[in-house]
């Protein structure tokens, strides 16, 4: 997402050798976790893969994956946090809110609407069932 090969291969190695949270692995109680970050990292994926080239298809499959993230286990809800922060960056999807003049404010905050409501349905996913 972010373009940067070395820097990203360079934090994922330390993801991958620091042993912080080895019981996820280790205990077959603890597998929820492990299908969570799975799902999660699937949902961040294919959001950087939809914001490419959106469509029906790709937010599905998008949604799919935060779904099924949720069924693993609740906290993968906080995905749907993930996704606007992944829009501000790495993805530099909102516009620019600084400006002087009243018009580009205005038209900024116009463009803001349709990245807004494409997130809502993963609020609407993390609503507590009764």
């Amino acid at each position: 997402m972010t373009r940067a090969l070395w820097q990203s291969a360079f934090v994922a190695a330390l993801f991958a050798l620091h042993p912080l949270h080895v019981e996820s692995v280790a205990w077959v109680a603890e597998r929820k976790d492990v299908l969570s970050a799975f799902f999660w990292m699937l949902t961040l994926g294919a959001y950087a893969f939809y914001t490419e080239r959106p469509g029906l298809r790709r937010y599905g499959a998008v949604l799919l994956f935060f779904v099924l993230g949720l069924m693993a286990k609740p906290i993968a809800g906080d995905s749907s946090l993930c996704v606007p922060a992944a829009d501000y960056w790495p993805l530099g999807r909102f516009p620019q809110l600084h400006s002087q003049e009243k018009k580009k404010v205005s038209g900024s905050l116009k463009s803001l609407r349709p990245l807004l409501l494409e997130k809502i349905p993963f609020f609407l996913f993390r609503l507590p069932q009764a």
